[in-house]
């Protein structure tokens, strides 16, 4: 995830101004990478493809994940659950730009696609 630099001034004689906005600028952190983790996120600088990363999370549990990554290839896929372990599905690839995950039962987690 790319980091954007954020200067923040406060009033050096004023502690509780800072603290302040030190929490604003935490929520907006935190909002920034839901919805990166939302969205997905494509790296590795240049056009989709191999080399690229692609970052799916699936907030609520499902037992069929359908990942249009957009990377014109068959990526390597590495799934985790909530809790960061390793899971090994099944997977579907059903073009170059997308693939079907389906698990034994419903789950949430990310899968790393690269």
């Amino acid at each position: 995830m790319p980091d954007h630099p954020l200067t923040i001034r406060a009033r050096r004689d004023d502690p509780h101004a800072t603290t302040v906005l030190q929490q604003e600028v935490d929520e907006l952190k935190d909002q920034h990478d839901d919805l990166f983790d939302h969205v997905g996120t494509i790296g590795g600088g240049g056009a989709a493809g191999p080399g690229n990363t692609y970052i799916f999370t699936q907030a609520s549990p499902l037992s069929v994940w359908t990942i249009t990554h957009n990377l014109n290839c068959f990526p390597a896929v590495t799934v985790v659950d909530t809790g960061g372990s390793e899971l090994i599905p099944s997977l579907v690839y059903t073009s170059n730009n997308i693939v079907t995950i389906t698990f034994g039962a419903a789950t949430s987690g990310k899968a790393y696609l690269n």
